[in-house]
């Protein structure tokens, strides 16, 4: 997409063919006539603006880590593979890392971030996010994620 003053920037023709394009490929629909017209995304319009902007989310990284993981364990039934197969790609993109197939992890707080993509992937009533204070293996994960080492006690 682009940004406002980029398209303050584009030619009358240019935006003419965008909208053309934009129409013909079913990502929008015109009403109306003369001077009161209605743009309305189509289905096909959303999805696609949906795609772009799961591109750009990414959950805030702190600057001073809380030590508790957040930890992402699906069961998505076989028929909603794309669905599952979407949400988990999300998952990565976002900055998750991967502990097994169906369980992913991130160090910092992501819920709005996991509702959003769970939400556009539809399959939210299979995802279940837990917080966890310790993880095992995490000390690989720590060194991706750049965090300060845990110290922990005996007994622990």
């Amino acid at each position: 997409f682009r940004k406002v003053d980029e398209l303050q920037k584009i030619t009358d023709r240019q935006l003419r063919d965008t909208v053309r394009h934009a129409v013909q490929g079913n990502y929008i629909k015109i009403a109306g006539n003369g001077g009161k017209r209605q743009i309305t995304l189509t289905k096909k319009g959303k999805k696609f603006c949906g795609k772009e902007a799961l591109k750009k989310l990414r959950p805030t990284v702190l600057s001073v880590w809380d030590k508790k993981w957040r930890v992402v364990l699906f069961d998505i039934p076989e028929i909603f593979k794309k669905h599952r197969d979407g949400f988990a790609a999300g998952l990565k993109q976002m900055g998750f890392v991967q502990i097994q197939k169906s369980c992913f992890a991130f160090p910092f707080p992501c819920f709005d971030e996991l509702e959003v993509l769970a939400d556009f992937c539809e399959v939210r009533s299979f995802v279940t996010i837990l917080i966890a204070e310790k993880l095992e293996g995490s000390d690989l994960w720590m060194k991706r994620y750049k965090l300060a080492a845990q110290r922990t006690t005996k007994g622990e």
